[in-house]
């Protein structure tokens, strides 16, 4: 049965999922998000993050203000290619 309650519990099981993995990650996750995203709250990010980091993993979060699930804005868009440069070169360039 597809249901909106159906669809907020599966929703949340794919979501705690994640959190509950966070003990296996091992490779650097940089993480992007719009503060206003209400395709996936701002708070399911911040959960991830901490999760990651209470693991150990390596870890960085960018929330862009004013922004939903896709960035919009110009400037943001260029501040993502830059981190995305800057964490590629650090973690996949590096000796």
């Amino acid at each position: 049965m597809n249901t909106p309650s159906t669809q907020i519990a599966s929703r949340r099981v794919g979501f705690l999922s994640c959190c509950a993995l966070a003990a296996q990650v091992k490779t650097p996750v940089l993480i992007h998000w719009g503060a206003n995203d209400q395709r996936v709250p701002l708070a399911h990010g911040r959960v991830w993050y901490r999760a990651l980091r209470v693991h150990g993993a390596t870890t960085r979060m960018i929330v862009y203000p004013g922004e939903g699930h896709v960035l919009e804005k110009p400037i943001h868009r260029q501040r993502r290619l830059d981190e995305d440069l800057a964490w590629f070169r650090k973690y996949l360039l590096a000796p």
